[in-house]
């Protein structure tokens, strides 16, 4: 005889954001949301994607800093020793798997470089 009425299946446990994210990623966000927040449509459409967003420095041995843009889905990575390069059309699961992966080096390898078209970096 079971004591318990069953009421369902629990809610989803969220941050503010609605969305699972490390705290450093959660930051970089919010900050790309206030800063495209108060532009107008057209200083938005001369911006460029990376200046839109914050790179966020990582502990990495190869990789020095991560960005990444919601409205172009294009991914920023800058390398130590290496020019960087922005990945096109990157859906924002890989960018969260970068964050949040303890071995970045390796993530980008097996998850992100040849998955993606990459281009090199103007000047950051």
């Amino acid at each position: 005889m079971c004591m318990f009425a069953w009421a369902g299946p629990p809610e989803p446990i969220r941050n503010e954001s609605h969305v699972f994210a490390t705290r450093p990623e959660l930051m970089a966000r919010q900050l790309c949301a206030k800063k495209i927040k108060g532009m107008n449509q057209s200083e938005k459409g001369i911006m460029d994607a990376q200046s839109q967003c914050k790179m966020v420095s990582v502990q990495a041995e190869q990789i020095e800093s991560v960005g990444f843009s919601d409205t172009s889905h294009t991914l920023f990575i800058k390398f130590r020793n290496a020019p960087g390069l922005s990945f096109e059309k990157v859906p924002r699961f890989r960018f969260e798997g970068l964050m949040a992966a303890p071995r970045k080096d390796a993530y980008f390898r097996t998850f992100i470089q040849n998955q993606f078209l990459s281009k090199p970096n103007g000047p950051a």
